[in-house]
């Protein structure tokens, strides 16, 4: 009888508890709505509400779907934390990459965002003397990867970043891969018409930089195709602050440089790429959090991301066309 009973049990467990839910992978998703997003009981809008997550919250949940009312993309279930085993709607979220779900093979340099308040290392050892604390939300380009077990990392992986002047290790658990700039940044595959290569004075496979300074978008071209489109903040002239617009022409990249300091304003970018006298290209992660409009003194300032890209694939003398 009592085998009987927990045969019972068993079979209602399964039918309550699909096996594929306990069996699956966890994925970390960033809600994208500004509104905010609902916690529900079950998957559907049906269902009761029990709170609710706000914009650019990070919340782990279970790798699969589940359809329900109301959510056209199907719902996800929260698989820790504080309403582990209730549902959101996945049509508002985006999956973020973290740092220790693909640390593996040989490292290459890579752009990481901060995920919470955490210490920069003179050692990779969370004893050794503290340089300075990084907010939630700020880039910095990964240049080294160090795995020290017992060193107060919880996954004993340490990456080596810059920081203005200082350079030093963060641990890589509160780290994820790409940028919080990233949403200005986006991909492209079309090749260059004949008809725009003649406006702009360039060969049809030609490795160039195109700057709109009305759209206020850069264009990078990789042998004729199109690579990246990226907001900018580009010149605004300001004679009280010694600034100027961003000079319309078509210019050649005369340095590439990493690490440049800035005295006038006393800001570091990681990519520099000069091609106009003061001007260049570089990014400005470090103290801007959105582009799109005019504000620098003259040069193409950039999301973190999109920069790498671009100093990865240009040259000195490769082509910067800006116009209106």
């Amino acid at each position: 009888m009592k085998k009987v009973l927990l045969m019972i049990v068993l079979l209602f467990g399964i039918l309550l508890y699909p096996s594929n839910v306990f069996a699956s992978d966890e994925l970390t998703v960033e809600v994208t709505t500004k509104k905010g997003l609902y916690v529900r009981k079950n998957a559907t809008t049906a269902s009761s509400k029990k709170g609710g997550l706000i914009y650019n919250t990070e919340v782990s949940v279970y790798d699969n779907k589940y359809s329900g009312r109301g959510c056209s993309k199907g719902w996800y279930k929260i698989s820790n934390g504080r309403y582990e085993d209730y549902y959101i709607c996945s049509n508002y979220t985006k999956v973020i990459n973290k740092i220790e779900d693909v640390d593996s093979g040989p490292f290459q340099e890579k752009v990481v965002s901060v995920t919470t308040g955490l210490n920069l290392r003179s050692e990779p050892n969370k004893k050794s003397k503290k340089l300075t604390t990084l907010a939630k939300g700020k880039n910095y380009v990964a240049t080294e990867r160090v795995v020290v077990e017992n060193s107060g990392c919880k996954n004993d992986t340490w990456y080596k970043i810059q920081v203005n002047d200082k350079s030093g290790y963060v641990c890589s658990a509160y780290l994820r891969n790409g940028a919080s700039t990233d949403d200005y940044v986006e991909t492209c595959n079309n090749k260059i018409t004949e008809s725009k290569a003649n406006s702009l004075g360039v060969k049809l496979d030609e490795t160039f930089v195109e700057v709109n300074l009305t759209t206020q978008k850069l264009t990078f071209y990789k042998n004729g195709v199109c690579n990246i489109i990226a907001s900018t903040v580009t010149g605004k002239s300001n004679p009280a602050r010694e600034a100027i617009d961003t000079i319309p022409g078509s210019f050649r990249i005369t340095e590439k440089t990493r690490n440049k300091y800035f005295t006038s304003s006393d800001v570091y970018s990681n990519y520099w790429m000069r091609f106009n006298l003061g001007m260049g290209l570089h990014d400005a992660d470090n103290w801007r959090s959105k582009y799109g409009y005019r504000a620098s003194h003259g040069c193409v300032n950039l999301p973190l991301s999109a920069t790498k890209i671009i100093y990865d694939n240009v040259e000195i003398g490769t082509r910067v066309i800006v116009h209106k």
